[in-house]
């Protein structure tokens, strides 16, 4: 028992020489501006409110080497950083500054953490040697390090790098290109979801790890598994039939993708593979395939769905322009939330449903469904559609019918061979190759497809392709306060859009710093005057200095008839101050004069030989009363005290000797 207590005393003795320790090494800059840590060399909070700032080597004597973990989180200021010698960058050390604008610094290589930049709306460059941390002894990009950095255009992986880790650039709206080296080993999950202008994901051709395609899709290196698509993919994408897997976020973000075809092959996809597609309204699904969480949430075009089995959290969450879905075996076992937020018909085979219809309405799934029966097979999608021959990839029919069922399909009563179609999840699609279709003429066809215990029809509409005459739509440059556009193209015919004018948002002022001093009269104050236009403010006042005179000089002399005048300068400015003199009186010696005045006889009579002086008493000089210079007075207080001492020391010597005597 005594060692256990003397053992938690010794621990807990540690600690608290431990915990001061730490807090000594956290201290506040002289100048007030920094929390640092002397020891590690690191910032830990800057305070100030710069917007131009350059890291210093040094503060209070202490090198710095390292920007800690949220070291300027949420610093509005910032538009500027130069990092100077930092060789590491911490955990969101920089997420939120959302005016940052560029990073530069000097050090052979920066090492930096996840969520470093996150957030950082306005980042344009990154001129640094980027080398981001170290897992398994090589360096990876880390997680969401520059999530919704929306102004990143370009960024260059260094090939060093050998692994980028999930959602790194999330939300890179405006990045346009990525090329991955030879030497990358793996990619995370949603690394490039939703950046909608990225052109391509292109890979070296010696990389063992990965390959694209011709529309910059990315692949594993056998086309087994779809990585990623890059976010300008738009219209029709048929997903090659050698992809066993989509990765999670796959397709997430593609705003400008309308349809999704996926062939049987496909054995798994991952979780929100075509979140926040918003253009997406048709999607071809493999037949019998489990829809994962968050499968299409925010898919806000989507309008119709043909599902065959069960679906998981969230799966089609948001899609507010759902209103048809179709669920061949009316099943209850899937997730409450499905379909949150949403209002549409679920409509499902009565032969083929588990329970009744009484009973089926209870599921909602989180949103607002309202059960309908059908008694017999029917087209979902595509019935009365009009298709322009050569513009897609052909006419798509989505099929309320029984899996593996499929017997014919036929045109005006012709049965199609299978190189004139696709037969996709397993009979639920047909889709009719646009090769086949240029073969028929303009107008409207019938089409009826054949299951082993029933059929459904549709007709649709063939037109020629349209010979497009191309409007183009002048692109506006954007200003300081207002938003521009970028060039717009589509046809003044049939309406499609080629290049759909967008956005660009308004630059902001830039402003050059001018400081102008205060004067006599005038306060100085910082001149801000932006460098694209006229727009100035100003900051940082101070006061006007005020005249500060010199001493009073006669200009023009007075005499007894004129006054005169003198004046004063100020030692600042020309500014100066003038006041009259008085004229002279008469008597006065007017200034100048050197004669002596005029003086009149004497009224007063001589006096006479009769008239004696008579003597009078001498009277003594008034005297002043006695007072002595303080000064010279002398100082009497140490030799009180000298005294004083004296005094003591007698009488205790006196004392002493009496006692000594008796």
């Amino acid at each position: 028992m005594k060692k256990r207590v003397f053992a938690i005393m010794m621990a807990v003795a540690m600690c608290l020489l431990w915990l001061p320790q730490k807090q000594v090494n956290a201290v506040m800059s002289s100048d007030g501006l920094w929390s640092i840590d002397r020891t590690e060399g690191k910032i830990l909070h800057y305070y100030g409110d710069e917007e131009h700032l350059s890291i210093p080597r040094t503060i209070d004597g202490w090198s710095m080497k390292i920007i800690g973990g949220g070291a300027f989180a949420g610093n509005t200021n910032l538009k500027t950083v130069d990092l100077g010698s930092v060789k590491e960058i911490g955990d969101g050390a920089f997420s939120g500054c959302t005016n940052l604008v560029s990073i530069k610094g000097s050090a052979s290589s920066v090492q930096v953490w996840d969520r470093a930049f996150k957030n950082c709306t306005s980042l344009e460059a990154l001129d640094i040697v980027f080398s981001g941390y170290y897992v398994l002894n090589y360096p990876v990009i880390g997680f969401n390090t520059f999530e919704n950095c929306t102004s990143l255009k370009e960024f260059t992986i260094s090939e060093k790098i050998k692994e980028i880790e999930d959602q790194a650039f999330k939300g890179c709206s405006s990045l346009k290109t990525i090329y991955l080296h030879d030497d990358i080993l793996k990619l995370g999950s949603g690394v490039f979801a939703g950046c909608t202008d990225l052109d391509g994901i292109w890979v070296s051709e010696n990389n063992s790890r990965f390959a694209n395609d011709e529309h910059g899709v990315l692949f594993n290196k056998d086309k087994s598994e779809l990585v990623a698509a890059p976010g300008s993919l738009k219209g029709t994408y048929l997903v090659p039939e050698t992809v066993k897997r989509l990765a999670n976020e796959a397709f997430a973000g593609c705003a400008n993708l309308q349809t999704i075809l996926i062939p049987d092959t496909m054995t798994s996809m991952g979780s929100s593979c075509f979140k926040a597609c918003t253009s997406l309204q048709t999607v071809v699904l493999p037949g019998g395939q489990f829809i994962d969480h968050r499968q299409f949430q925010g898919c806000t075009a989507l309008e119709t769905v043909v599902i065959s089995l069960a679906f998981s959290n969230y799966a089609f969450a948001d899609c507010t322009g759902l209103t048809s879905i179709y669920c061949l075996s009316g099943r209850t076992d899937h997730s409450g939330n499905a379909f949150q937020n949403v209002t549409a018909n679920m409509y499902y085979l009565e032969s083929k449903a588990k329970l009744p219809q009484d009973e089926l309405q209870a599921y909602q799934f989180g949103g607002n469904l309202t059960w309908v029966p059908l008694d017999s097979y029917c087209v979902a999608k595509g019935d009365k559609s009009t298709y322009p021959v050569g513009s897609n990839i052909g006419a798509i029919f989505l099929i309320m019918a029984d899996l593996d069922q499929l017997s014919s399909v036929s045109v005006d009563g012709r049965i199609l061979t299978t190189d004139q179609y696709l037969a996709m999840t397993k009979g639920t699609s047909i889709i009719l190759k646009d090769a086949y279709l240029s073969t028929l003429a303009f107008g409207t066809h019938t089409l009826e497809v054949q299951y082993a215990d029933g059929s459904c029809t549709a007709t649709f509409t063939l037109t020629e392709k349209c010979k497009h005459s191309i409007v183009t739509q002048s692109a506006v440059a954007p200003t300081c306060t207002k938003s521009g556009l970028t060039e717009g193209r589509y046809c003044s015919k049939c309406g499609e859009i080629f290049a759909e004018q967008e956005t660009v948002k308004a630059l902001g002022h830039s402003y050059s710093v001018t400081t102008v001093a205060p004067t006599c009269t005038k306060a100085g104050y910082d001149l801000h005057q932006c460098i694209r236009c006229s727009k100035t403010k100003q900051s940082d006042e101070t006061a006007a200095l005020g005249h500060s005179f010199g001493e009073w000089e006669i200009v023009k002399a007075p005499t007894t008839e004129e006054p005169g005048t003198q004046s004063r300068q100020c030692q600042n400015c020309p500014e100066t101050e003038e006041k009259q003199i008085d004229v002279l009186p008469p008597t006065q010696t007017e200034p100048g004069m050197t004669d002596p005045p005029i003086t009149e006889p004497s009224a007063e009579p001589a006096p006479t030989e009769q008239n004696t002086t008579v003597p009078t008493e001498a009277k003594p000089a008034p005297t002043e009363p006695f007072t002595q210079d303080p000064e010279k007075q002398p100082n009497l207080v140490p030799w009180i005290i000298v005294g004083g001492v004296l005094l003591v020391i007698t009488a205790v010597t006196a004392l002493y000797l009496l006692r000594k005597k008796s």
